[in-house]
C-alpha cells in the first residue's frame, strides 16, 4: 500500500510537470528568464537546484491539469507568469518551474501515475534583490510569495472551469492534447479535439446541440452540489482506488437520434455499432474530471481562501491560523488574522526553539507540517498522507548548510568602515542585551513587554473545544510521523536521525516573542515577527513616526534605509497596520539615539 501511494502521489506531480513542459515547448509566449547571481552560501549549484526542486510531499495539482488550466485572474495559461505571486523563475529547471515548485509521482489513488505540481521550503525561504537593472539571489532569505493568492487563484480558476460548461469543454479540450495527460478514449479524444465549446457542438446538427444541452446540465447540478467557497469537503487520501462512475443513461432524446448519426465524424469517427458507447464514455469523462478538480479546489480553498480576515500578502503567512482549519473539525475554524514573515534560515540549526512565539523544538513535525500546509494530502482516520520524510530530511540537511550572506558591496555600496566601528559600539550598548549570539537558546521576552503585535503569540495558545491547541497540533503530527515513517519503510537509526537529537518533540504556547541574532538582518526586510515596518530606518523611529501604510512586492532594495524602497510598483501589496494582526507598534528601542548613532547603528548592521 505504501508503494501505491507513493506512485500515485508522484504521478499526479509528473502530470502537471509534463503539460507545463509542453507549454513550454510550444507556446511563444512563455516568459524569458535572465540567469540570476548568486553567491557563495555553502551550497554547490546540484545542491541549489535540488533544494529549489526537491518534493517534500506538497501535491498541488496533476501537471498536464495545471498546464491545461486558464488562470481565472489572468485569463492567460496558470503557469504563465507565475511570478505574479512573488515565486522567483528558475532558468536551470529543466521541467521550467519557479523555485519552490515540485514534480513527483503521486501515491494519492484518485491520480495514480500522474506527476502531480508540489511546492517546497524554498518557495518562501530563497529571496531575491534588486538595485537598478542588477539583481542577487539570496539562499535562505525570506521571499515575496504569497501564498494565499496562488491558492486562491488556483482554487478560484478550477471552480470557474467546473461551472461553465465551455470552459470546462476548453480545458478537456487542451488536456486531451497534454503527452502525457490521463488515458481517455479515442473517440472522446477526438471529439473534443474537433469541438472547442459547447456552441461549437451546437452547430453540428441536432445530437450535437442534444449533447451540448446535457453537458450544460451536468456542469449545472454539479455546481449546485457544491459547497460554497471555504466549506467544500476535503476527499481524504484514498487507500484503494475508486471505481469509475456508472455509465450514464443517456436519455430518450439521445437514444433516439444517435442511429441517425451514420457517419459518426460527430462521435470521433466511431462505427455506428459504438457509438452509444462512445457518448456514454464522453459523459463519464466529463463527470469523473468533474469530481476530481471540485476535490482539488476544495483542498486549494481550504489553504488559500478559508476565512481570511487579515490577507498576509507577499512574504508572509498566518500557518498554524491555516493549520486549525485545515486540519481540525470544521467547528474549530477561525478568521486567520495573525499572518508573520517568513524568517531567515540561516543558522536555524543553532536554535533550541523554532518559529517567532518559539512554540516547538522539533524539525521534523514542524517540517511535515509545513508540508500539509503547502498541499499535502492526508487521510484524518488513518494519517496515511503524502509527506516524504526523506526528502524533507535531505531538505533540512541542506538547508543548515546555508551561510549567511554577506553584504554585496557591488551591488549595494560599500560599508563605510570607520562608521560601522562606530556602530558597533552602539550596538553593544543598546541591542547586544536582546541579540546576541546567546539569543539562539530559549530567551524570549512576553509580547506585553515587547509592545508588538499580540495576534500570533495568543491564537496559537487559543484552544480548540477538545483542549489546548499546541497538544492537538502535537498529537497529530506526531500520528503523521508515525504513519510516514511506517509508509516509507523509515528505520529507527534513519528515525534518530532525522530527530537531529531533538527528543523529546514538544510543542507548547508560550505568549511570547524570540530573541535573535541580528545575522545579516539586513536582507531580511520588512521587520519585526508580523513585517509591519519596511527598514531599519523605520524601526528606529517612534511607532506613531512608522509608516501606517506601505506597499511590499518589489524587490528594489534601499541600502541607506536597510530595506525595500518605498516606491510603488504595479501588482504590489498595501500593507496596512490597522488590521488586525498588522500592528507596527512595539520594539521601541533606540528611538532616542542621536540621529548619527542611528546611522552608525544601520552601517554597523550591514556587516553584522
Amino acid at each position: 500500500m505504501r508503494r501505491r501511494v507513493r506512485l500515485v502521489l508522484a504521478t499526479w506531480v509528473v502530470i502537471a510537470l509534463a503539460a507545463f513542459l509542453v507549454r513550454c515547448a510550444v507556446a511563444p509566449n512563455v516568459e524569458v528568464v535572465e540567469p540570476p547571481n548568486y553567491m557563495a552560501q555553502g551550497l554547490s549549484a546540484s545542491e541549489r537546484e535540488q533544494l529549489f526542486h526537491l518534493a517534500e510531499g506538497s501535491e498541488v495539482f496533476p501537471l498536464s491539469w495545471m498546464r491545461a488550466l486558464e488562470s481565472e485572474q489572468t485569463k492567460q495559461p496558470f503557469l504563465l507568469h507565475l511570478d505574479r505571486f512573488g515565486l522567483l523563475p528558475d532558468p536551470d529547471d529543466p521541467n521550467g518551474l519557479p523555485v519552490g515548485m515540485t514534480v513527483e509521482l503521486t501515491s494519492d489513488t484518485r491520480f495514480l501515475g500522474e506527476p502531480m505540481v508540489g511546492v517546497n521550503c524554498a518557495a518562501c525561504h530563497v529571496g531575491e534583490i534588486r538595485r537598478g537593472k542588477q539583481s542577487l539571489r539570496i539562499l535562505g532569505a525570506p521571499n515575496m510569495f504569497d501564498i494565499e493568492a496562488f491558492f486562491t487563484d488556483l482554487a478560484l480558476s478550477i471552480i470557474a472551469t467546473t461551472k461553465s460548461a465551455p470552459k470546462l469543454v476548453g480545458f478537456l479540450r487542451r488536456l486531451s492534447a497534454e503527452p502525457k495527460g490521463p488515458a481517455i478514449r479515442v473517440e472522446t479524444k477526438k471529439m473534443l479535439e474537433t469541438s472547442e465549446d459547447t456552441e461549437a457542438l451546437r452547430k453540428k446538427g441536432e445530437l450535437g446541440s442534444e449533447i451540448a444541452s446535457r453537458l450544460d446540465v451536468i456542469v449545472d447540478e454539479s455546481s449546485r452540489g457544491r459547497r460554497q467557497v471555504g466549506e467544500a469537503k476535503v476527499a481524504p487520501l484514498d487507500s484503494k482506488p475508486k471505481p469509475s462512475p456508472t455509465s450514464p443513461e443517456l436519455g430518450d432524446k439521445l437514444e433516439r437520434l444517435l442511429p441517425q448519426q451514420q457517419d459518426g465524424a460527430l462521435l470521433g469517427g466511431a462505427e455506428p455499432s459504438e457509438q452509444r458507447n462512445v457518448v456514454k464514455d464522453f459523459f463519464s469523462h466529463i463527470s469523473e474530471t468533474l469530481r476530481l478538480l471540485q476535490s482539488r479546489a476544495a483542498l486549494m480553498e481550504r489553504i488559500g481562501a478559508t476565512r481570511v480576515k487579515t490577507p498576509g500578502g507577499f512574504g508572509r503567512a498566518d500557518a498554524f491560523g491555516s493549520a486549525r482549519n485545515l486540519i481540525f473539525a470544521p467547528e474549530e475554524m477561525r478568521a486567520k488574522t495573525a499572518p508573520v514573515s517568513f524568517p531567515a534560515i540561516w543558522g536555524f540549526g543553532d536554535l533550541d526553539w523554532l518559529h517567532w512565539d518559539a512554540n516547538t523544538n522539533s524539525v521534523v513535525e514542524r517540517n511535515m507540517g509545513q508540508a500539509i500546509g503547502l498541499g499535502a494530502v492526508f487521510d484524518g482516520k488513518t494519517f496515511e498522507s503524502t509527506v516524504q520524510p526523506r526528502n524533507l530530511h535531505r531538505l533540512e540537511v541542506l538547508a543548515r548548510r546555508i551561510a549567511p550572506p554577506r553584504w554585496p558591496e557591488d551591488l549595494l555600496g560599500k560599508i563605510d568602515r570607520e562608521r560601522a566601528a562606530r556602530g558597533k559600539v552602539v550596538f553593544q550598548k543598546n541591542c547586544a542585551t536582546c541579540h546576541s549570539p546567546e539569543s539562539v537558546h530559549d530567551r524570549k521576552r512576553p509580547y506585553e513587554e515587547v509592545g508588538t503585535d499580540a495576534e500570533r503569540a495568543q491564537h496559537f495558545s487559543e484552544p480548540l473545544a477538545s483542549g489546548p491547541f499546541p497538544d492537538a497540533l502535537s498529537g497529530f503530527l506526531a500520528k503523521i510521523k508515525a504513519k510516514a515513517y511506517e509508509m516509507h519503510g523509515v528505520t529507527d537509526a534513519e528515525a534518530k536521525e532525522f530527530e537531529m537529537g531533538r527528543v523529546p518533540s514538544r510543542w507548547r504556547g508560550t505568549k511570547c516573542y524570540v530573541e535573535r541574532p541580528l545575522v545579516a538582518v539586513w536582507a531580511t526586510a520588512p521587520y519585526l515577527h508580523n513585517g509591519s515596518v519596511p527598514t531599519i530606518k523605520d524601526l528606529l523611529l517612534p511607532a506613531e513616526k512608522r509608516p501606517r501604510k506601505f506597499w511590499v512586492g518589489h524587490r528594489d532594495y534601499d541600502p541607506e534605509a536597510l530595506g525595500y524602497s518605498a516606491k510603488k510598483v504595479e501588482g504590489d501589496f498595501l500593507f496596512e497596520t490597522i488590521l488586525a494582526g498588522n500592528s507596527n507598534a512595539g520594539h521601541e528601542y533606540g528611538i532616542d539615539l542621536p540621529e548619527s548613532d542611528k546611522l552608525d547603528l544601520i552601517e554597523h548592521l550591514k556587516g553584522e
